[in-house]
């Protein structure tokens, strides 16, 4: 029990305040953590983010060091943005992340502004996708990228959900896709990729896998 709570249940005790004050304040209480652990996650996926643009050890990246010292130029940051479209659905420009100087400015911006897309189930970069992306050139890991977003807004919009619900390594199946909407999906990515196998969504389950083949 952290030093707040045990002040909280103190005064309790004592009866220095009163039960209902005593759950408004637990609420209260409740709710900062809540945010401040969701913080945490925003800044853990930004800084994991920016390692992979700029094809650096994660462990490199300090939230409070401004982006330019770590060389993010407008191309830099443009994939930035694609990143958390593509993982969250949060809808950025380049420019409107360069007004924020530091990671820990934009996990504070981002709390604000986008709270709800970065919760605990899908607060990472997907790991199969990270690793495709290594070794690769700038150009071609954001074409990996761009690939596991297209493939995510197309499933979302046969399977009838948001794409950000979409977890790049969760089987398919687990959102319901049937056999007619395979068929569906499948004759939608002919049409930008040419022939693909009938067997396609039966050999490769996830979004992850998709993109890789």
């Amino acid at each position: 029990m952290d030093r707040q709570l045990k002040e909280l249940y103190r005064q309790l005790k004592e009866k220095k305040i009163t039960p209902e004050e005593a759950a408004v304040r637990f609420k209260s209480l409740h709710v900062r953590r809540q945010q401040n652990e969701q913080r945490n996650r925003i800044l853990a996926f930004l800084q994991k983010a920016a390692a992979s643009v700029l094809q650096v050890p994660s462990a490199e990246i300090m939230s409070d060091v401004k982006l330019g010292e770590y060389g993010f130029d407008p191309l830099k940051l443009t994939e930035l943005a694609d990143l958390l479209q593509t993982e969250y659905g949060a809808d950025l420009t380049a420019r409107e992340i360069a007004e924020h100087e530091t990671l820990n400015s934009l996990a504070t911006f981002l709390l604000e502004s986008f709270g709800p897309l970065f919760n605990a189930e899908t607060n990472r970069l997907s790991e199969a996708v990270e690793q495709q992306s290594e070794g690769l050139t700038a150009e071609e890991g954001r074409l990996v990228r761009k690939a596991a977003d297209y493939l995510k807004r197309l499933l979302a919009s046969v399977l009838k959900v948001r794409a950000e619900e979409i977890a790049p390594d969760r089987d398919l199946e687990k959102y319901g896709i049937s056999s007619i909407m395979v068929m569906k999906l499948t004759n939608e990515l002919e049409k930008t990729f040419g022939p693909l196998p009938k067997t396609l969504f039966f050999e490769y389950k996830t979004v992850d896998e998709l993109t890789g083949y």
